[in-house]
């Protein structure tokens, strides 16, 4: 394992990413580091080792920096002794002592026994320390899964200093994951869960008032994670100052009547260069664009952008845009994936996501967006869909061709043109003998189209009855002998 230096402890820390010795503890208050003198197995952790030993000391923001508290880890041999020791202090008293308990803010780690004392200092400030009993166990592995040192954090144990979850330079320059667990209360439930229970949001408050920056929870509030559709809809709110937006579908339907002038587009235009590494805070500005119209903005930004992006977050916007219609920026997102970028998410949710995108299309008669799905998705090898990839788009070509041969104003033109991209319909010239016959399912008009199989039908009937067909079976058939073509294989089925 890179960067642990051999020392006799080591052992104690089989799994963690990095060590080194431990580089300052002149800062380290007196109580813990006559505690860890004599206790050398015992383990201090949590976020108060940052100040008192790694980072360079910095002035508190606020009085946050004066209210963190210690967490010192022992084995089950030390426990009571330790508790013994702290009692020779005459500036360290006792708080509350907990029972036998698991304790869920240590994740899956089995907690003894846990006791709070409150150390005065020499400034007169008092802080808290927390004595947990970890039991009887060969080493302090488990304590790298616990979500209290999950964030930036450090441990420390004789004389070594151990970055947990994160790297050296990750702590040093204030960043990294917090692991979070949604609130799930009904209210939150009934919204994805994505906000965040009360300890999880205070502990999120604290770490920002230090000057750190986390990823995984929303940047412009403490309480959700930070999900593409919660991000998008707390940005709008906070750059256009309406806390009453409840969606951006509002905005679009014109039931929101908020508007995105200049202060506001480079307020948004500041939050892209301020998180530029952040795709979720990224494509939430795109789509407040794409939502306000502002199509001007669109392709430069997109330029702007694209290279920081993640793809799930695009497939998962792109989903957003086609659903609204937003033709423009569903493209461009749609472009980025095709044909190379795709590849990188598995099959499965290659096909679930192509399955979504094309199910929105039918069901809403986006003809432009079928048009250019049915250009992209050939680049992909398939094992499914392939077929009905055109059959859906010539269910939107059908009913855009009833619509216009029963409209009294279309045009002859209008509808040849349209006709000629379904692949296996021809259309007949004026001097073709077979013009002249009865259209064999409505025996009144002349046949001017021509099935590859061979049969004739006047435009209206063929039309009317492949919608039909199609509505019932989701097979496009010859109305008269049921040969069901599929057109990106070139096979044809004689039913």
């Amino acid at each position: 394992m890179s960067g642990i230096k051999p020392t006799p402890n080591s052992n104690l820390f089989p799994n963690f990413e990095e060590a080194q010795p431990l580089i300052d503890d002149s800062r380290m208050n007196e109580t813990i580091k006559n505690l860890l003198k004599t206790f050398p197995d015992a383990c201090w952790g949590g976020s108060s080792v940052l100040y008192d030993i790694v980072l360079p000391f910095m002035p508190p923001p606020n009085k946050l920096w004066d209210t963190r508290d210690f967490d010192v880890y022992c084995f089950d041999k030390d426990y009571n002794k330790i508790i013994s020791f702290l009692k020779t202090f005459p500036m360290v008293s006792l708080c509350r002592i907990f029972p036998t308990m698991r304790k869920l803010s240590y994740a899956n780690l089995d907690i003894k026994g846990l006791t709070e004392y409150l150390i005065k200092l020499k400034d007169g400030i008092t802080r808290k320390i927390q004595l947990v009993n970890i039991g009887n166990q060969s080493n302090y592995s488990n304590l790298y899964k616990a979500v209290d040192l999950s964030f930036c954090s450090v441990v420390v144990s004789n004389n070594m200093v151990y970055y947990l979850r994160t790297s050296k330079i990750d702590v040093l320059e204030k960043r990294g994951k917090l692991l979070t667990f949604p609130c799930m209360c009904s209210s939150c439930s009934k919204n994805d869960g994505i906000r965040l229970n009360y300890k999880i949001s205070n502990r999120i408050k604290k770490y920002r008032a230090r000057g750190f920056k986390i990823d995984m929870i929303c940047q412009f509030c403490d309480y959700s994670i930070n999900t593409i559709q919660h991000t998008q809809l707390c940005l709008c709110r906070t750059v256009v100052s309406n806390k009453k937006i409840n969606s951006l579908d509002s905005i679009l339907n014109g039931f929101d009547e908020s508007k995105l002038g200049i202060d506001e587009i480079n307020r948004l235009i500041s939050y892209s260069h301020q998180y530029k590494n952040d795709s979720v805070v990224l494509l939430s500005i795109y789509l407040i664009f794409c939502y306000f119209k502002r199509i001007d903005l669109l392709y430069s930004f997109w330029e702007e952008i694209k290279s920081f992006m993640d793809i799930r977050v695009v497939m998962e916007c792109s989903k957003q845009l086609v659903k609204s219609g937003l033709y423009t920026g569903f493209r461009l997102l749609f472009e980025y994936l095709f044909p190379h970028n795709i590849n990188i998410v598995n099959s499965n949710e290659r096909e679930q996501y192509i399955y979504s995108i094309m199910e929105t299309v039918v069901n809403s008669n986006y003809i432009q967006s079928a048009l250019l799905i049915q250009s992209r998705i050939p680049t992909i090898k398939l094992s499914i869909y392939e077929d009905k990839i055109f059959s859906w788009k010539n269910r939107v070509v059908y009913e855009m061709l009833f619509k216009l041969i029963n409209a009294e104003d279309s045009s002859q033109d209008e509808i040849d043109s349209l006709m000629k991209t379904i692949p296996f319909v021809e259309k007949l010239e004026a001097n073709d003998p077979a013009i002249q016959t009865i259209c064999p399912t409505c025996r009144y008009d002349d046949c001017s189209t021509k099935m590859i199989c061979g049969h004739y039908f006047c435009q209206y009937c063929l039309i009317f009855n492949l919608m039909d067909i199609y509505e019932k079976s989701k097979k496009e058939m010859c109305p008269c002998c049921r040969t069901e073509y599929h057109y990106l294989t070139k096979r044809v089925c004689n039913a």
